[in-house]
């Protein structure tokens, strides 16, 4: 009778610990399961950049875009990130949008060109045109109206002006051997020589000489001012 009595404890201790382990297993799965949710991308935030790595690429020659006037008192450069604010707030993060310049931060420090002043571009899309009066600011007029109709211009303009900043961009580009003197950051006003450049992400490795010591940064191009042709010992 002990043993069986015995028995029986042991099996109601086993159905006791089987619970348990299913239980664990049950919560471990859960555990799992927020996991993969957790590590599922979050939505993207559109760059409204003028060329951005996404903006680099031409837009759809057919498409429509809304011309926006801005204000006569904005400036891209120093209202860029108000513009975007305003452009996100109104018409959403995922809205397709143009500003006729470059913009960059590298390093905590912003990187500006400029193509034209007063104007950017939304693409024209249901949601854009019922939303479009709202964006007004401080520095956003709204939609620009000729004659009463809301002027657009298509993507085949919008590829243009792309290209042309291409072409202002490649101006800026400086040469091995050139010297520069940065425009912003803790080597402002000093000259430097061009060691190396990176074309594709625009960004230039110059050579500092600073109390009898050497030193060598990197500098986005946009904000280099090139004060000296490249060496015709170089082109030899």
């Amino acid at each position: 009778m002990k043993e069986k009595k015995s028995k029986g404890i042991s099996g109601r201790r086993s159905a006791s610990e089987q619970k348990k382990t299913n239980t664990k297993r049950a919560g471990i799965q859960i555990i799992r399961s927020l996991k993969k949710l957790s590590k599922k991308e979050s939505p993207t935030k559109t760059k409204h950049t003028g060329l951005s790595e996404k903006n680099y690429q031409n837009v759809d020659p057919s498409t429509r875009w809304i011309i926006v006037e801005l204000t006569e008192e904005s400036s891209l450069e120093i209202h860029y990130e108000q513009i975007v604010h305003s452009l996100e707030e109104v018409l959403g993060l995922d809205v397709a949008s143009f500003i006729p310049m470059y913009h960059e931060k590298v390093q905590g420090k912003n990187a500006c060109f400029v193509l034209f002043e007063g104007y950017i571009f939304i693409l024209r899309t249901e949601s854009t045109v019922s939303n479009i009066f709202k964006l007004r600011s401080d520095v956003i007029k709204g939609p620009l109206f000729v004659d009463g109709c809301m002027r657009l211009v298509t993507g085949t303009r919008i590829n243009e002006y792309k290209q042309k900043l291409q072409e202002k961009l490649k101006t800026l580009i400086p040469e091995e051997g050139q010297e520069v003197i940065p425009r912003i950051g803790v080597f402002k006003n000093m000259e430097g020589t061009v060691l190396s450049v990176d074309k594709k992400k625009l960004i230039a490795i110059v050579r500092f000489e600073k109390s009898s010591r050497v030193v060598e940064a990197p500098i986005n191009v946009v904000n280099l001012l090139i004060i000296s042709r490249v060496p015709c010992s170089s082109l030899l």
